[in-house]
């Protein structure tokens, strides 16, 4: 098969693959209860749809040529699903995990403002110190800390890992890898020169891997939302036709 039409083979299943996942986001009948965003079935519905928001922009990227900015939503993909499998493996433990790590980026912040110049008003700095203590105190005993490579490491998607963190090096960062991208090689005469290029030409291959990865990344999202959500037979029918398609 040659490249182009590995390329063409992958978008058109793109189209497949984001009308049924929209579907299955309809046909899930998830009620949100008193643990609200931390539910495990909300849980795993909110994060789907972000991940089709990704995958939709990711596609219009790669049609585009624009691959540099398509595996930067393509990272974001694997995140996704790097996440969901954490919640497969763990439940409600790695959703309070998650409200942890979320209070911490918190504290970290306001820390941050504490630490600088920006606040001039002693009455917003006495009442962000009170709401830093509290904060600091509801985890005290909580130990809990999620990151992509920890989370990959206690579940099951090791190569997902390798993915997003090859994604991050060569796109996502402002990394020696990924700004590379912007000096293009030319030869003229057998003369080489290289140059800087505001819009380097996209890399075929590149185009065909990226495409490639985001599928996967929103096929292994779409199973792993089965997993969790079994409430709903159309959830099944729609996931077996993906996975075999």
């Amino acid at each position: 098969m040659g490249r182009r039409n590995a390329s063409q083979r992958w978008l058109r299943f793109s189209e497949k693959l984001s009308a049924a996942t929209r579907s299955i986001i309809d046909a899930a009948d998830i009620p949100v209860t008193g643990r609200e965003a931390r539910d495990t079935k909300v849980l795993a519905a909110t994060p789907l749809i972000r991940t089709l928001s990704n995958f939709r922009g990711a596609i219009v990227l790669v049609r585009r040529k624009m691959v540099i900015e398509a595996r930067i939503l393509v990272r974001n993909c694997y995140e996704n699903l790097l996440w969901i499998d954490g919640l497969v493996c763990k439940g409600d433990a790695f959703a309070d995990a998650m409200l942890v790590g979320e209070r911490r980026s918190i504290a970290g912040r306001g820390q941050y403002l504490l630490d600088s110049t920006l606040i001039d008003d002693p009455t917003i700095e006495d009442k962000l110190r009170t709401q830093l203590r509290d904060i600091r105190q509801s985890l005290s005993q909580s130990r809990a800390f999620l990151n992509p490579k920890a989370v990959a490491v206690e579940g099951r998607l090791g190569q997902a890992y390798l993915i997003y963190s090859q994604l991050s090096a060569d796109a996502a960062r402002p990394s020696l890898s990924a700004l590379s991208r912007y000096i293009v090689r030319s030869e003229e005469n057998g003369e080489v020169t290289w140059e800087i290029d505001a819009e380097p030409p996209a890399v075929e291959h590149d185009l065909d891997i990226t495409a490639a990865w985001v599928c996967s990344a929103m096929v292994g999202r779409v199973y792993r939302h089965q997993r969790v959500i079994a409430s709903c037979p159309r959830i099944r029918s729609y996931g077996g036709c993906l996975i075999s398609t």
